[in-house]
């Protein structure tokens, strides 16, 4: 009976050892988020969020696909970024399903199209001439004192 008990024991072992340490899997798809076009080996990064401690990397498949283990315990951070691409970030919480995520990464150059900068010259010289903006520089209040 007890060698029975025993045998059935070490049958279980190697099941509860695997449910103590279960990870589940982060799984998606990466694409350019205007055009949906599949971006292969992009790099795709898990970072512990306590400390930024890299978990696990991987690289997207030729269709855009990626899969990656995680720590049930802890919250971490993906990061996935690509050549002339922003970077994408977003926060993995345990036990939440990240099964089919869907990873759109803008380009850098739809990012940043235009910029306009506005300013003022503070000092102009024209000639022997040197002109003074006297909104360009800021100046603190001077008290007024009355004489009497």
């Amino acid at each position: 009976m007890k060698r029975k008990t025993i045998f059935h024991l070490l049958l279980l072992l190697p099941m509860l050892v695997s449910f103590c340490f279960a990870q589940s899997k982060i799984q998606g798809k990466i694409s350019d988020a205007k055009d949906q076009q599949k971006l292969s080996n992009a790099t795709v990064m898990l970072l512990s969020a306590k400390d930024s401690i890299l978990l696990d990397f991987t690289r997207s498949d030729e269709n855009g696909n990626f899969s990656l283990n995680t720590p049930v315990q802890s919250e971490a951070v993906l990061i996935v970024s690509y050549p002339k691409y922003g970077d994408y970030y977003t926060e993995i919480l345990p036990n939440q399903d990240y099964s089919a995520l869907k990873v759109g990464l803008t380009s850098t150059a739809q990012l940043l199209q235009e910029v306009i900068v506005t300013g003022r010259i503070p000092i102009t010289i024209k000639g022997d001439t040197t002109e003074y903006d006297a909104g360009s520089f800021k100046v603190e209040k001077m008290l007024k004192l009355k004489i009497y």
